[in-house]
């Protein structure tokens, strides 16, 4: 009974509210929310093209707001600090090392590494960096973002009900999302440590 009352009140949510729920998941989540929603599409609650265009939007929205709060003269000042100069000396390091100026390779690259993204967001507007082309290119890499992540949500998806159409263990294919989490977890941290370990 419970149960059904609280199944009934996840499908309303994303039953009735899809634009907003994809649009927020943008704004607010992170790759397991990413992956999330990947998982869900395959159910059917949500369209794929809902996904793609209201949590790219949400995504787009986000950088932008941290770029332009590089911009502002109040994080010009903070860098001024000598306590937070060591920071953005490893942002511009990173910059450096990873692209080589090359704005889009920037964009890539913060967005996959752990750690990376919101700082570097923030320097590019601190260094004036062009509005046009800081919102095409995180248009683009936002796509790629989505993409990869709601693909691992679809592929796990896929393995979680082949467990319970095949075997008819709900356990089992519990066990496999747990599983999957705590795997893509781990490898996260060792790709980002190794890559960090290696450029900066």
């Amino acid at each position: 009974m419970g149960e059904n009352i609280i199944l009934d009140f996840i499908i309303g949510i994303f039953g009735n509210y899809p634009v907003l729920i994809t649009f927020l998941a943008g704004i607010f989540g992170g790759e397991l929310t990413l992956i999330s929603l990947g998982f869900i599409s395959e159910t059917g609650l949500i369209s794929y093209w809902n996904i793609i265009i209201f949590t790219t939007m949400g995504l787009i929205i986000s950088d932008i707001v941290l770029f332009l709060i590089g911009r502002t003269n109040y994080v010009s000042n903070i860098k001024q600090l000598e306590r937070f100069s060591p920071h953005f000396k490893k942002v511009d390091l990173f910059i450096i090392k990873w692209s080589r100026n090359n704005l889009l390779l920037v964009l890539f690259y913060a967005k996959f590494i752990y750690g990376v993204s919101i700082p570097t967001l923030v320097y590019l507007g601190m260094k004036k960096t062009s509005v046009i082309k800081f919102v095409s290119y995180i248009s683009i890499v936002n796509l790629f973002f989505l993409a990869g992540f709601m693909l691992i949500g679809i592929l796990w998806a896929k393995g979680f009900f082949f467990i319970i159409d095949y075997f008819r263990n709900i356990q089992l294919a519990i066990s496999l999302l747990v599983f999957v989490i705590i795997f893509l977890f781990i490898l996260k941290k060792w790709i980002n440590g190794k890559l960090m370990r290696k450029k900066l």
